[in-house]
């Protein structure tokens, strides 16, 4: 039988291009970011400890579950090289851990994107989201030095919205208490349900779903800084500073606009075209934009990508309907 004539299975195909392209990426993070020229300031192996073993690292020390995650994948492999790890390989180690966490991530994230953009495309025109989608990725680890939460916040953002539109409600319990342990975006989750779900049929129960998703959050929330108590006050009160930098600095104002433009312009200026539940997505979203120029820096494009959640299929859309007018 010849190569040929092997009949793959459509998934068996994306799965494949999906994770050439994950391991690509998080090389191309590593080389960049874990273990290129800031690998030798030690900065990262230095905040990653700090989370370890509990101390004001904030925003970070609360975003446990990738970093405590590493930390069990290094022991793992230092009772591999027989209990002990030369010093000078120790960061390396660590390093490499979080790249592997991050090719899994990326993996189950284009799957899921593939998953969420077949809602309102077909499967074709969905490959081509996700290309675009992972294109993006790229520019993002431009000022990128440590937000090991990101990648994992991103995916189950995604996949909330998937089992959402899929009637799947039930799984959004355990996503929203394992991303809470990530970090404390996941509430937006709930909010993605909500805006996919909510109706005049649907709208008391999809209420008291999000409320009890809502407790499901906040005990994560609450119970994290109770165990591991910071000075958030003094945290929270730099949002001022951050506002400052965000609206007046014209080069990250500029890296923002060109990274945002070429898919997120095009559903603007063709809002009528935009199906009615990427709509409320996309409002849903504005919260989170309003928390990125008061707690983060727009430099940082990663903060946008949930943004690609609505807008990415909104793109398709409107591209696949210009391919169809002139073909």
């Amino acid at each position: 039988m010849t190569v040929q004539n092997i009949k793959y299975n459509r998934w068996f195909v994306l799965c494949f291009i999906f994770f050439c392209i994950s391991v690509l990426l998080s090389l191309f993070h590593g080389q960049l970011i874990n273990v290129g020229k800031r690998f030798d300031e030690g900065l990262r192996t230095a905040l990653h400890y700090e989370i370890i073993t509990q101390d004001e690292a904030l925003p970070w020390t609360y975003r446990i579950l990738v970093p405590y995650t590493a930390q069990g994948l290094n022991e793992l492999l230092t009772q591999l090289f027989g209990g002990h790890v030369p010093i000078s390989q120790e960061r390396l180690t660590i390093e490499n851990c979080y790249l592997v966490i991050r090719a899994a991530t990326l993996f189950a994230t284009f799957i899921g994107f593939q998953k969420l953009l077949e809602h309102w495309l077909d499967p074709a025109w969905a490959f081509c989201g996700v290309m675009f989608f992972a294109f993006l990725h790229g520019p993002t680890f431009i000022f990128y030095w440590f937000q090991p939460s990101s990648p994992l916040d991103l995916c189950l953002w995604i996949w909330a919205a998937h089992l959402t539109l899929s009637k799947k409600h039930y799984w959004l319990f355990p996503m929203v208490f394992i991303g809470s342990l990530n970090r404390e975006t996941a509430v937006f989750m709930i909010l993605i349900h909500f805006a996919l779900q909510v109706d005049k049929a649907q709208f008391l129960p999809t209420t008291i779903r999000c409320i009890a998703l809502t407790m499901v959050w906040a005990t994560v929330f609450l119970g994290i800084r109770w165990l591991i108590p910071a000075d958030n006050a003094e945290h929270a009160g730099r949002w001022s500073a951050y506002l400052q930098d965000n609206i007046s600095n014209y080069h990250w104002l500029q890296y923002t606009f060109v990274f945002l433009s070429s898919w997120a312009i095009l559903p603007i200026l063709s809002w009528h075209k935009v199906p009615k539940k990427l709509k409320r997505l996309f409002f849903a979203m504005i919260p989170y934009i309003i928390l990125i120029f008061l707690f983060g820096r727009i430099r940082e494009v990663r903060l946008f990508l949930p943004l690609c959640i609505p807008l990415i299929p909104a793109t398709i859309i409107h591209l696949k309907d210009s391919f169809e007018k002139t073909s």
